[in-house]
Parts: C-alpha cells; structure tokens; sequence
C-alpha cells in the first residue's frame, strides 16, 4: 500500500502538469517570511518589495530551466530580476499559491505534519520552523 502524498509532493505533480507537461502560463506566489535566512536566490530589493508575496508568472515558452527533481524539498529555477539572471531553490513550502487563469481565486491547501516533510538536500536553512504550506490550486 503506497503512502498519501505529501503537499510538496502535490505541488510538485501540480506544477509540472501545468507548466512541462500543460504548458500553460501558471502563476505562483512566494511567501518571502517561509524562505531560508538567504532568501532561496531572491534578491535582498525582491524581497523587500514584495514582502507579502512575490508573485512569479512562469511562462513555459521562456527558458526557465525548471527542476522538479534534484530535491524533493524545492523547486530550482532560473529566473530574472530587473535583467540579472539568477538561480533561486524556492522551498515547497514557501510556495502559497499556484493557479492558471484570471481571476486567481482559490481554496487554501491543507498543512502537512512538519514531521513528515523532506529535508532540503543541498545544506540550506530549514523549509519553515513550523511547517506552514498553503497552496492554493486555481482553475
């Protein structure tokens, strides 16, 4: 009998069957408070401009470089802030909304067991002390 997915393992399977295999334009939100203490790749002016959430437009005809796999814990990503290029490993759990669509409205995703969550791979901080996710899923 196999386990009930995690939220991470979720979001995961709901990213990629909007982005890579939907190629749809899909839109997350990030909740700058659930990052690690190195803004997961932000820029310092990223987070601070947008510390209610910063909302990404992941367009699936732009090189993203999007990886879904290395670790189970993050989605990495290429992106690009005022025109510098930079690599950012956002915590599944910092990831509050995922939707495709307008008007972005949805329902809040169910919190996991912080004790049943992956731990990051790569020796970064923690995804969330008390490990909060709220993913919402847009139509």
């Amino acid at each position: 009998m196999g386990h009930a997915p995690t939220s991470f393992e979720t979001k995961r399977e709901v990213l990629r069957t909007l982005v890579v295999d939907g190629r749809q334009t899909t839109k997350i939100i990030v909740d700058p408070g659930l990052l690690p203490s190195d803004g997961a790749g932000f820029p310092p002016s990223i987070l601070e401009r947008f510390s209610q959430g910063i909302p990404l437009e992941l367009d699936p005809s732009m090189p993203l470089e999007l990886d879904l796999d290395t670790d189970p814990s993050r989605v990495l990503m290429t992106l690009a802030f005022q025109g510098t290029v930079t690599r950012c490993r956002i915590p599944w759990s910092s990831v509050t909304f995922i939707g495709v669509g307008l008007p972005f409205l949805g329902t809040p995703w169910r919190d996991d067991d912080p004790k049943l969550l992956p731990r990051p791979t790569d020796g970064g901080d923690d995804e969330s002390p008390s490990g909060r996710s709220h993913l919402r899923v847009i139509k």
